[in-house]
């Protein structure tokens, strides 16, 4: 029980890392396009 804490914490974490990154990677692209 524990351990699926703990996957669905990582799991959660490495979609809010690929969120943000893609968030940035947007906004850098739309400044370069100006």
């Amino acid at each position: 029980m524990l351990r699926i804490k703990q996957l669905v914490i990582s799991n959660q974490k490495l979609v809010l890392n690929l969120v943000s990154n893609s968030y940035f990677l947007v906004s850098a692209t739309e400044r370069s396009a100006l």
